[in-house]
């Protein structure tokens, strides 16, 4: 073990200053953070890149009776754009991309009725939604008007329908979860959606988008109700292998009809069908997280012989759509693989993530939403009029793109503080840039797994 006396002699021949680590006080109670702002007013990831600018959902049509029927014109090339169409937190989801403009008409006749009875609004993103939508691992099935089977009971995949262009083409894009046959046609793979008018289209399959087995669960036979969680779902109509599947939000608290007006389409004509459900959060296009300890409190001179803050702990996220359970664990996952860089440091190990993430204080914070009222404290004795003290929380940051708000932000405060006292103040004041528990000098500029 390093002997701490020899490792204070070092850092005073090398820094020239005098520092006293009071410690780390590991606690098990719970937190709330802030996105980090530098001088400027611009956030920036961990490593200080600048974070790309976040697409909001543009309105650009509502719904209106006949023959009042508006368009919305999407004129945004070659960039994928996910359509949404309703109201009050109740959507059904669309995804195009094109180097021509699209029209959609804002209709229950063309899109379905997510929300009933209540006016909806079209609404587009070119922020990334979905994650690993746009690649190149499609693969033809059918040309226009061909049938084809989709043998993926155990999965969610990508299909898309529309023609290999020049500039990327101009496809729709849907999921299909069951082993299905389909027509490559614009009642079937296009949903109603003609992604490239006047043109020779072909369909093909792509990449997985959930991989679990028996992930659809079923909630309504036709005529009935579904009640679905709070959470992004895939819902699925239809029976056998004729089904309609897209990505749905409602709350739970507004159940949908297992119908054709619902769906807006009627995958099984003359038969009697079923709604099933998938909970499902889509992976974001881009997340940025990064640990962070935050200054609570300063003293100066003779009224530095302690101090004291209340503090918060537990799990804070701007998705309202996100659960504390999940969000902790998305979080804990990024520890544990040696993802989680730390602001001003450099990356934590695995080893040292996984070590981490079993402890009591980040279990009990990652796992419970955030609550105040957590009285901490530093206690640093007799101390001379020059003394500079400080306490310091840890906590994570993320930033991600989610169907919520497009721009979404969370944070895990812990009940991990570290109070330090300087003898003589140094001209350089560097937060702490390693994990709890892994600090290699007094200062906790250099860490343990470096």
């Amino acid at each position: 073990m390093t002997n701490i006396f020899d490792e204070f002699v070092r850092s005073l021949a090398a820094r020239c200053f005098t520092v006293f680590v009071l410690g780390i006080l590991l606690f098990g109670g719970e937190v709330k953070a802030e996105p980090v702002l530098l001088k400027d007013g611009i956030t920036r990831t961990a490593d200080g890149v600048l974070e790309e600018a976040a697409a909001n959902w543009v309105n650009c049509a509502r719904e209106l009776p006949i023959p009042y029927l508006q368009t919305c014109r999407i004129n945004e090339p070659d960039k994928v754009v996910t359509f949404r169409y309703g109201a009050e937190g109740s959507y059904f989801f669309y995804v195009f991309k094109s180097v021509k403009p699209i029209e959609i008409t804002c209709w229950n006749n063309v899109l379905g009725d997510p929300n009933p009875g209540v006016p909806k609004f079209c609404d587009y993103t070119t922020g990334t939604v979905y994650g690993g939508l746009d690649g190149t691992d499609y693969r033809e099935v059918a040309k226009e008007g061909e049938q084809f089977n989709v043998d993926v009971s155990a999965r969610n995949v990508w299909v898309r329908f529309g023609f290999v262009g020049a500039a990327g083409g101009q496809w729709y894009y849907r999921t299909v979860n069951s082993k299905q046959k389909l027509t490559c046609n614009i009642a079937e793979m296009g949903q109603g959606f003609d992604p490239a008018p006047n043109i020779k289209k072909v369909c093909q399959v792509g990449p997985v988008v959930q991989e679990i087995q028996n992930a659809f669960k079923k909630c309504a036979t036709e005529g009935a109700t579904c009640t679905v969680t709070d959470r992004p779902v895939f819902v699925r109509y239809g029976i056998d292998d004729s089904w309609t599947q897209r990505l749905m939000r409602t709350p739970s608290s507004k159940p949908f009809a297992c119908t054709n007006s619902q769906f807006g389409i009627d995958p099984a004509r003359l038969k009697s069908k079923e709604c099933w459900f998938s909970e499902y959060v889509p992976a974001p296009g881009a997340t940025n997280v990064y640990g962070q300890w935050k200054q609570k409190q300063t003293c100066f001179g003779n009224a530095c012989g302690s101090l004291s803050a209340t503090v918060s702990r537990g799990v804070s996220t701007t998705d309202s759509w996100e659960k504390t359970d999940s969000y902790g664990q998305s979080i804990t996952t990024k520890i544990e693989s040696g993802e989680l860089p730390i602001l001003g440091g450099g990356k934590v190990s695995a080893e040292a993530g996984l070590t981490f993430s079993q402890t009591s204080s980040w279990s009990s914070a990652s796992t419970t939403e955030i609550k105040n009222g957590f009285e901490v404290q530093c206690n640093f004795g007799s101390v001379s009029d020059t003394s500079f003290g400080e306490m310091w929380q840890f906590e994570t940051i993320s930033s991600s793109q989610c169907l919520d708000k497009i721009t979404c932000s969370g944070s895990i405060e812990v009940l991990d503080y570290m109070c330090i006292v300087w003898k003589e103040i140094p001209k350089e004041m560097n937060p702490p840039v390693c994990l709890p528990g892994y600090c290699k000098n007094n200062a906790c500029t250099e860490c343990t797994y470096n």
